[in-house]
């Protein structure tokens, strides 16, 4: 079909099938049978060819959209918790999910929505897909991390009491294409002073004689002494001044 602009104004003329003789059903046309003007000043229509192979008009039953998926949602469905079994089952003991199972769905059918059928045959495919991070691991490296942190913040005679302990915060996807993901960790660890029976020894020297009040205050400018407990059998009076005898010391 060519768009003509017309010699002169006109009105766009399409001949009925009954003026030439065809039943309103067929949609068939002769050349020139669209020649007029179309659409807007100026521009006219024009079929140089004649159209046939026209289908007379009927009705006939099609596959709609709702036959479709009330025969693949239940299956979908199915399938779904299925896979999403079948992935967690592979999930290691050391292993934890990045994000819960993921299944997508794809559902085909034969004939396709639209095309005339009396009976349809659809197919339905479920694919389950997670990504998991090794917990071991994530453990020791933070580990290792927060003990050269504290290597770097501490002085010599720290020692980690305990474990340390890593929280999962936030989980970000920072290269999809690789699988690579980025781990936000919370981590928390205990480190107490650690006195050698030697420092120990020059502590309880150093305040043997002493008066209570100063032998507290001794203990207190000593490095990794932050509070300072001396019990007795005797009963001491800071305000007599009474000393200490021969004391020994521990560490907690």
């Amino acid at each position: 079909m060519e768009m003509v602009l017309p010699p002169d104004g006109g009105r766009l003329s399409i001949p009925r099938s009954e003026d030439r003789g065809l039943s309103p059903q067929f949609a068939n046309i002769e050349a020139n049978d669209l020649n007029g003007l179309c659409c807007f000043t100026g521009i006219a229509m024009q079929n140089t060819q004649a159209f046939v192979g026209g289908a007379n008009a009927r009705d006939f039953p099609a596959v709609g959209s709702r036959d479709v998926s009330g025969a693949t949602n239940p299956l979908v469905t199915s399938l779904t918790r299925q896979g999403q079994a079948v992935v967690q089952a592979q999930v290691r003991t050391h292993e934890q999910l990045v994000h819960p199972v993921k299944c997508d769905p794809q559902v085909t059918s034969a004939p396709v929505v639209g095309e005339e059928a009396t009976q349809v045959t659809v197919t339905a495919r479920v694919t389950c897909h997670a990504e998991v991070y090794n917990a071991d691991e994530v453990q020791a490296k933070v580990s290792v991390l927060i003990g050269q942190e504290a290597t770097t913040r501490l002085s010599t005679g720290y020692v980690l009491q305990g474990e340390v302990t890593a929280n999962l915060s936030t989980i970000a996807t920072f290269d999809a294409q690789h699988g690579i993901i980025a781990l936000y960790v919370q981590v928390e660890g205990v480190w107490a002073y650690h006195m050698s029976a030697a420092q120990l020894h020059a502590l309880a020297t150093l305040v043997a004689g002493k008066p209570l009040g100063q032998a507290q205050t001794i203990l207190l400018h000593a490095q990794g002494i932050h509070q300072v407990s001396i019990a007795s059998t005797d009963w001491w009076d800071d305000t007599t001044h009474q000393t200490l005898p021969p004391t020994r010391i521990g560490s907690v």
